[in-house]
């Protein structure tokens, strides 16, 4: 199906009995993800199939991207719609830092809602227990315009290591691939159980390692992330629980998307049916609570970011106190 530019609409009207009844508007919107086997693609991917069953008004076509980093440039290009992005990313895109630098501030990005909470980690071979220790060795941060490689690259600035390790650039799977042939160290790898982690470390001791509070509070300059704890149990051969870097997850939709379209995907996807649903497409809507981020968190405002109209409405609806610098 074709996919209409931002704020088109397509309305379709029948001839019944001699009396013309316009059917409802109906949007077709992009929502992008990242790779094919991303975890990105397959939270869009359940995003458009349970909106796509649940309403005649919106559809929503799950779009492959190079990821967390290039979704930013998608939607504030108006090349799509919608999209999955990093709290970083909207941080950085803002400001012109980071993958952003010499770019012109995206300002017609607005907020839809925060998807989860997440964590990335450098994980590495047996013997190197920290990451001062990946010094003098090679790493594979993931593939370019990842959220995973932009904070892995974080962690090294704050450490002071990222001119003293070879870096290479390869995807999650041949990540894993490449640890357990010992062509890498060490690679970063996402919210646990991470499917690259498990694969290596089912062939191959791995050692998760810790970010200190220190180097936290250096990397919060740079970007909107706080200490998380990927736990004992994770994988079957992690122990102890160990610190990590998290971030929050979000769509982001530009700001010529009709509001009647963003308050209907909220709508569907997070009544009890679409929870229920989204929740067996990934565990990670088992973190789904946009309202407790943005009263008790400070969702957006750390990014800047204002809402979009549809999720002003559909949040009000809900009780959710906005400050008014989220409102648009």
């Amino acid at each position: 199906m074709k996919r209409v530019g931002i704020g088109t609409v397509i309305f379709s009207v029948m001839l019944l009995t001699a009396a013309t009844i316009a059917f409802a508007a109906k949007f077709e919107i992009g929502l992008a993800g990242a790779g094919p086997a991303s975890l990105a693609y397959t939270l869009a991917a359940g995003v458009a199939e349970n909106t796509n069953t649940k309403t005649k008004l919106l559809r929503i076509t799950a779009e492959t991207s190079a990821g967390f980093v290039e979704n930013i440039r998608l939607v504030g290009r108006g090349e799509s719609h919608l999209a999955f992005t990093g709290g970083i990313q909207i941080f950085q895109a803002f400001r012109g830092l980071g993958p952003y630098k010499g770019e012109s501030p995206y300002k017609d990005l607005r907020g839809v809602a925060v998807t989860h909470g997440t964590n990335v980690s450098w994980n590495a071979r047996e013997g190197i227990n920290s990451v001062p220790e990946l010094a003098g060795k090679t790493v594979s941060i993931g593939p370019p315009g990842s959220a995973i490689a932009d904070l892995g690259l974080l962690i090294l600035d704050a450490y002071e290591v990222r001119s003293k390790v070879k870096i290479l650039r390869l995807s999650y799977e041949e990540s894993s691939r490449a640890f357990v042939d010992g062509q890498v160290d060490a690679f970063m790898g996402g919210p646990a159980p991470y499917p690259a982690v498990m694969q290596a470390g089912a062939q191959k001791k791995i050692n998760i390692l810790p970010l200190d509070m220190e180097r936290l509070k250096k990397i919060q300059k740079l970007a909107p992330v706080f200490l998380d704890t990927i736990p004992a149990g994770a994988y079957d051969w992690l122990k102890k629980d160990v610190p990590v870097l998290g971030y929050l997850g979000y769509i982001v939709a530009h700001k010529g998307v009709p509001e009647e379209a963003v308050h209907e995907l909220l709508k569907v996807n997070l009544s009890p049916e679409g929870v229920t649903y989204l929740k067996r497409n990934h565990r990670l809507w088992n973190m789904w609570n946009t309202k407790t981020y943005i009263e008790e968190k400070g969702a957006f405002a750390l990014e800047g970011l204002k809402l979009h109209p549809g999720a002003v409405r559909y949040w009000k609806e809900k009780g959710v106190s906005i400050p008014s610098a989220l409102l648009p």
